[in-house]
Protein backbone atom coordinates (compact mmCIF):
# COMPACT_ATOMS: atom_id res chain seq x y z
CA UNK A 1 0.00 0.00 0.00
CA UNK A 2 2.78 2.47 0.87
CA UNK A 3 4.58 1.77 -2.42
CA UNK A 4 1.43 2.51 -4.43
CA UNK A 5 0.92 5.75 -2.50
CA UNK A 6 4.53 6.78 -3.10
CA UNK A 7 4.07 6.12 -6.81
CA UNK A 8 0.78 8.03 -7.03
CA UNK A 9 2.16 11.02 -5.16
CA UNK A 10 5.38 11.35 -7.15
CA UNK A 11 4.72 9.95 -10.65
CA UNK A 12 2.18 10.98 -13.26
CA UNK A 13 1.28 9.06 -16.40
CA UNK A 14 1.18 10.95 -19.73
CA UNK A 15 -2.49 9.97 -20.14
CA UNK A 16 -3.25 11.65 -16.82
CA UNK A 17 -1.19 14.74 -17.65
CA UNK A 18 -2.89 15.23 -21.02
CA UNK A 19 -6.21 15.57 -19.18
CA UNK A 20 -4.97 18.31 -16.84
CA UNK A 21 -2.04 19.98 -18.64
CA UNK A 22 -4.03 23.13 -19.51
CA UNK A 23 -4.81 23.82 -15.84
CA UNK A 24 -3.31 27.28 -15.17
CA UNK A 25 -2.00 26.03 -11.82
CA UNK A 26 0.28 23.42 -13.44
CA UNK A 27 3.89 24.15 -14.29
CA UNK A 28 5.51 21.62 -16.60
CA UNK A 29 9.28 21.53 -16.30
CA UNK A 30 11.49 20.12 -19.06
CA UNK A 31 14.61 18.77 -17.39
CA UNK A 32 16.25 17.04 -20.35
CA UNK A 33 20.02 16.78 -19.95
CA UNK A 34 22.70 14.57 -21.47
CA UNK A 35 25.96 13.61 -19.83
CA UNK A 36 27.89 13.54 -23.13
CA UNK A 37 26.45 16.79 -24.58
CA UNK A 38 25.60 19.48 -22.05
CA UNK A 39 23.74 21.64 -24.60
CA UNK A 40 21.64 18.88 -26.18
CA UNK A 41 18.75 19.09 -23.68
CA UNK A 42 18.19 22.78 -24.27
CA UNK A 43 18.55 22.31 -28.05
CA UNK A 44 15.90 19.57 -27.94
CA UNK A 45 13.64 21.82 -25.86
CA UNK A 46 13.92 24.61 -28.43
CA UNK A 47 13.13 22.13 -31.20
CA UNK A 48 10.24 20.32 -29.51
CA UNK A 49 8.66 20.14 -26.05
CA UNK A 50 5.37 19.66 -24.22
CA UNK A 51 3.22 22.79 -24.69
CA UNK A 52 3.70 25.26 -21.87
CA UNK A 53 6.87 23.59 -20.60
CA UNK A 54 9.63 25.59 -18.92
CA UNK A 55 13.23 24.54 -19.47
CA UNK A 56 15.26 23.73 -16.33
CA UNK A 57 18.92 24.15 -17.27
CA UNK A 58 20.80 21.75 -15.01
CA UNK A 59 24.12 23.31 -16.05
CA UNK A 60 23.07 26.82 -15.00
CA UNK A 61 20.88 25.91 -12.04
CA UNK A 62 23.59 24.39 -9.91
CA UNK A 63 25.96 25.80 -7.34
CA UNK A 64 29.08 26.94 -9.22
CA UNK A 65 30.90 27.74 -5.97
CA UNK A 66 31.39 24.02 -5.39
CA UNK A 67 33.88 22.23 -7.63
CA UNK A 68 31.70 19.12 -7.92
CA UNK A 69 29.30 19.55 -10.87
CA UNK A 70 25.53 19.83 -10.57
CA UNK A 71 25.27 20.40 -6.84
CA UNK A 72 21.97 21.82 -5.61
CA UNK A 73 21.53 25.48 -6.52
CA UNK A 74 21.85 28.15 -3.89
CA UNK A 75 18.48 29.41 -2.63
CA UNK A 76 18.85 32.73 -4.48
CA UNK A 77 19.63 30.95 -7.77
CA UNK A 78 16.57 28.77 -7.45
CA UNK A 79 14.40 31.68 -6.34
CA UNK A 80 15.44 33.65 -9.45
CA UNK A 81 14.36 30.71 -11.66
CA UNK A 82 11.01 30.59 -9.82
CA UNK A 83 10.41 34.35 -10.21
CA UNK A 84 11.33 34.37 -13.90
CA UNK A 85 8.96 31.50 -14.64
CA UNK A 86 6.02 32.44 -12.41
CA UNK A 87 6.39 29.34 -10.25
CA UNK A 88 5.17 29.28 -6.67
CA UNK A 89 4.52 26.64 -4.05
CA UNK A 90 0.83 26.86 -5.01
CA UNK A 91 1.60 25.32 -8.39
CA UNK A 92 1.52 21.64 -9.26
CA UNK A 93 4.95 20.84 -10.71
CA UNK A 94 5.30 18.14 -13.37
CA UNK A 95 8.86 17.33 -14.45
CA UNK A 96 10.02 15.32 -17.43
CA UNK A 97 13.24 14.38 -19.16
CA UNK A 98 13.92 12.32 -22.28
CA UNK A 99 13.18 8.87 -20.81
CA UNK A 100 11.46 9.27 -17.48
CA UNK A 101 13.90 9.20 -14.59
CA UNK A 102 17.38 9.95 -15.92
CA UNK A 103 17.66 13.59 -14.85
CA UNK A 104 14.06 14.47 -14.03
CA UNK A 105 14.61 12.88 -10.63
CA UNK A 106 17.40 15.41 -9.98
CA UNK A 107 15.07 18.30 -10.85
CA UNK A 108 12.30 16.67 -8.76
CA UNK A 109 14.70 16.44 -5.80
CA UNK A 110 15.63 20.11 -6.19
CA UNK A 111 11.99 21.18 -6.00
CA UNK A 112 11.37 18.87 -3.02
CA UNK A 113 14.53 20.16 -1.30
CA UNK A 114 13.14 23.70 -1.49
CA UNK A 115 9.74 22.69 -0.10
CA UNK A 116 7.60 22.08 -3.18
CA UNK A 117 5.36 19.24 -2.01
CA UNK A 118 3.14 18.92 -5.09
CA UNK A 119 5.88 17.76 -7.48
CA UNK A 120 5.71 14.74 -9.78
CA UNK A 121 7.73 13.12 -12.57
CA UNK A 122 6.22 12.25 -15.92
CA UNK A 123 6.45 8.47 -16.29
CA UNK A 124 8.30 7.61 -19.51
CA UNK A 125 9.35 11.22 -20.03
CA UNK A 126 9.16 13.02 -23.35
CA UNK A 127 9.64 9.75 -25.25
CA UNK A 128 6.43 8.22 -23.86
CA UNK A 129 4.62 11.53 -24.42
CA UNK A 130 5.55 11.32 -28.13
CA UNK A 131 4.75 7.59 -28.34
CA UNK A 132 1.24 8.50 -27.19
CA UNK A 133 1.17 11.06 -30.04
CA UNK A 134 0.33 13.90 -27.68
CA UNK A 135 0.86 17.44 -28.92
CA UNK A 136 4.32 18.99 -28.85
CA UNK A 137 5.51 22.44 -29.85
CA UNK A 138 8.62 24.49 -30.49
CA UNK A 139 6.98 27.67 -29.21
CA UNK A 140 8.36 28.89 -25.91
CA UNK A 141 5.59 30.39 -23.84
CA UNK A 142 6.58 33.43 -21.87
CA UNK A 143 5.53 33.45 -18.26
CA UNK A 144 4.88 36.62 -16.31
CA UNK A 145 7.42 37.07 -13.58
CA UNK A 146 6.08 36.83 -10.04
CA UNK A 147 5.98 40.07 -8.10
CA UNK A 148 5.11 38.55 -4.73
CA UNK A 149 7.75 37.21 -2.37
CA UNK A 150 8.44 33.50 -2.70
CA UNK A 151 9.31 31.90 0.61
CA UNK A 152 11.58 28.94 0.14
CA UNK A 153 13.93 27.30 2.53
CA UNK A 154 16.27 24.42 1.97
CA UNK A 155 15.42 21.22 3.80
CA UNK A 156 19.01 20.43 4.74
CA UNK A 157 17.93 17.13 6.34
CA UNK A 158 17.46 15.76 2.81
CA UNK A 159 21.22 15.94 2.21
CA UNK A 160 23.98 14.31 4.20
CA UNK A 161 27.65 15.27 4.34
CA UNK A 162 30.50 12.81 3.95
CA UNK A 163 31.49 12.68 7.65
CA UNK A 164 27.92 12.01 8.78
CA UNK A 165 27.52 9.30 6.16
CA UNK A 166 30.78 7.63 7.17
CA UNK A 167 29.63 7.62 10.80
CA UNK A 168 26.29 6.05 9.87
CA UNK A 169 28.08 3.43 7.77
CA UNK A 170 30.45 2.52 10.61
CA UNK A 171 27.52 2.20 13.00
CA UNK A 172 25.54 0.23 10.39
CA UNK A 173 22.71 2.76 10.65
CA UNK A 174 22.05 2.95 6.95
CA UNK A 175 21.93 1.04 3.72
CA UNK A 176 23.50 2.65 0.65
CA UNK A 177 22.13 1.86 -2.77
CA UNK A 178 24.17 2.85 -5.82
CA UNK A 179 21.79 3.33 -8.73
CA UNK A 180 24.52 4.01 -11.29
CA UNK A 181 25.18 1.58 -14.11
CA UNK A 182 28.05 -0.92 -13.75
CA UNK A 183 30.24 1.24 -15.96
Amino acid sequence: MAVINLFQNNIIDPKELIKIHKDPNIRIIDGRWYIDDKKKGQAEFKKNHIPGAIFFNLELLSNKEIKIPHMLPRSEQFKKFLYQNNISKNNSIIIYDQTGFFCSSRVWFTFKYFGFDNTRILNGGFNLWKINKFKTTNIKQSKKAIKNEINISANKEMVIDKKSLEKKMLNKECLILDARSNE
